[in-house]
């Protein structure tokens, strides 16, 4: 099997660990690694299969079987997994741009794999309030349980985006979405609060963004 060297050659990587197609964990956007493009600063393209971790918040790729991860993100523009792309921020973070109208909605896609509790007799989970009992993962491959008598569950934490001046703006919430919009406020609450749109679901919220772009102009 041929290799892309443009990737190697740009890139000093580090091997995470051999991986079987259908041995993925939890916390991966994608259901198996598709295929991508990495575009570098210098004008350079390479191919490979990539996926990416929300609970590392690391995009990785395939290559003869081994997962590796991108080690000098530094040098990436954007990589494009599937038709969607994922634009560098800063020091290895990545949203991904989502076209909406003439702007763009970025999505920091992170999770948190959470303890649920652990196993008592009969494989009956007990939760527990005690902080002791919550773990929180980060891991560059597969989501790991940290202890074998415990079950846990990957919790979406996304952070949502525009930007508004050549600047990154957070929104989680109507109110907050519609304070980036000043004088337009009651406008832009009312439209999501009649259409019912769900923050918690991507086309609502390019419904609601498609709306407030008329007032960039």
């Amino acid at each position: 099997m041929k290799k892309n060297y443009n990737l190697f050659l740009l890139l000093i990587i580090f091997p995470i660990f051999l991986l079987a197609q259908d041995s993925l964990g939890e916390g991966y956007l994608f259901d198996k690694f598709k295929d991508g493009k990495v575009i570098f600063k210098n004008g350079q393209i390479s191919n490979a299969p990539f996926n990416y971790n929300t609970l590392s918040e690391k995009l990785l790729f395939m290559s003869d079987g081994e997962m590796l991860e991108l080690a000098n993100p530094n040098q990436v523009v954007l990589v494009n997994i599937d038709n969607r792309i994922f634009e560098h921020i800063k020091d290895g973070l990545f949203y991904e741009r989502i076209k909406v109208g003439d702007g763009a909605l970025y999505v920091r896609w992170k999770s948190l794999s959470i303890s649920k509790g652990k196993k008592g007799a009969y494989g009956v989970t007990s939760s527990t309030s005690s902080i002791d009992n919550i773990n929180q993962i980060s891991s560059s491959g597969n989501v790991v349980k940290l202890k074998s008598d415990e079950e846990f569950r990957v919790t979406p934490r996304n952070q949502y985006f525009l930007k508004i001046a050549n600047k990154f703006k957070e929104f989680n919430s109507a109110d907050s979405l519609a304070k980036l919009f000043k004088g337009h406020e009651d406008e832009i609450k009312k439209y999501i609060k009649d259409a019912q749109l769900d923050f918690n679901k991507i086309e609502d919220l390019k419904k609601a963004i498609e709306f407030c772009g008329q007032y960039n102009k």
